[in-house]
């Protein structure tokens, strides 16, 4: 019954297509109408978690913008936990699974509770290419409904921005076209922070599980990667017990799929048990990646959430991947590039390690700086003298 039941999606949607088009759906704003006393934004739709890296500064703005406004997210379960706590979001509606028929009580009901709040405003955040999340927007009786079409037109939506699809790095849908309500552009660029109630919280459970256990800490996700592209785990475990053996690392396992059979398999391979810490979900996976001194990984969320809060990361990425995946190299994130059947060379891999350590070890003497310039000229001297024979320690480590 359920096979037969999503059988008729798009069907459904072929149909409710052509029924927006002729027959507009709630009340279309006029330019000349005040859009200040916006008071309900609906966002559609968190379905992975990178779509978070748009949508958590896309709502800071819109509640900046609009000073009275609750910000409301349909959100998957998984993208659901990541946003708990978050002050930018009023509150999380639950989004069914892309496998849930659209001719089911489940998808039903979603539409009754989105109906009784009466929203303002509801933001699109794909690329035109979700018709389902498309069709809530309209269902859900929005005055105005904005979102991105490379075509310029979508029956769904009353106010459309054509927009052709940008190159290179794009790990997420960039919302900066809300800059037409009058958002700086830059405020509604991709990006995350960890609150720091998270950071402490992480760093005294880690000081607490690692007591005993020497090393810097390299955080590693042996998760499928998006779109299942990532380096087998036997491949992985190896590049991580040649970081253990010869650079002291202690490893650290942090990806969105605990559950997943590869991470298993990888353990396997591990010559040594990686720290081993309790996590409640992926806000902790990203907490603790914070504490750790390099992350690890391939195409996962993970490594664009380290890449957006600027952890120093070695990616190990597939030579023919996708560029929207494929992040630009900085001193603290470096590429291994890999295909089917590629040696992996142990100098290449410890060189790279090495060269992200040391952008975070050169790091830590300027965040003294200011205290130096500070003080007493007569003692200044001798302060960074001191400073500079640590750096210059820390660099022989």
């Amino acid at each position: 019954m359920h096979r037969l039941r999503k059988a008729f999606d798009p069907l459904v949607l072929h149909t409710l297509d052509a029924v927006l088009r002729n027959r507009a759906r709630g009340r279309t704003l006029s330019f000349g109408e005040s859009l200040d006393g916006t008071r309900d934004i609906l966002i559609v739709a968190a379905r992975h978690l990178t779509d978070l890296l748009g949508i958590v500064p896309a709502a800071a703005a819109l509640r900046q913008r609009f000073r009275l406004a609750r910000v409301h997210v349909l959100a998957s379960t998984s993208c659901a936990a990541a946003l708990e706590g978050r002050s930018e979001i009023f509150s999380v509606v639950p989004l069914p699974d892309d496998r849930t028929p659209l001719l089911t009580r489940e998808f039903f009901e979603l539409v009754r509770d989105l109906r009784r709040l009466p929203f303002d405003l509801a933001v699109c955040t794909d690329d035109g290419s979700d018709r389902r999340g498309r069709l809530l927007a309209a269902l859900a009786g929005a005055r105005l409904r904005v979102g991105v079409h490379p075509g310029g037109q979508d029956p769904a939506l009353n106010l459309v921005v054509s927009m052709a699809g940008g190159e290179g790095y794009r790990p997420v849908q960039s919302l900066e076209f809300l800059s037409f309500l009058g958002m700086a552009r830059d405020r509604l660029s991709p990006g995350w922070d960890v609150p720091p109630t998270d950071r402490q919280y992480a760093k005294r459970l880690l000081d607490l599980r690692r007591r005993g256990r020497e090393g810097w800490l390299l955080g590693v996700d042996p998760g499928a990667g998006l779109g299942n592209s990532h380096p087998h785990p036997e491949k992985l475990a190896w590049i991580v017990n040649r970081l253990v053996a010869n650079r002291g690392a202690l490893p650290i396992i942090l990806t969105e799929t605990p559950e997943d059979p590869g991470v298993a398999q990888f353990k396997s391979y591990l010559n040594s048990p990686p720290l081993e810490v309790a996590s409640r979900g992926f806000r902790d996976v990203l907490a603790f990646g914070t504490c750790c001194d390099v992350v690890l990984g391939g195409n996962t969320s993970f490594l664009h959430f380290a890449v957006a809060l600027d952890l120093p990361a070695v990616g190990l990425l597939g030579r023919d991947e996708d560029p929207r995946w494929v992040p630009t190299e900085t001193a603290r994130r470096k590429l291994l590039r890999w295909q089917a059947g590629d040696r992996v060379s142990e100098r290449d891999v410890l060189d790279v390690v090495d060269s992200v350590r040391r952008s975070r070890v050169v790091e830590m003497p300027l965040l003294i700086e200011p205290v130096v310039e500070a003080e007493d000229p007569a003692s200044s001297g001798a302060d960074a003298d001191e400073v500079g024979a640590s750096e210059r320690s820390a660099r022989r480590a």
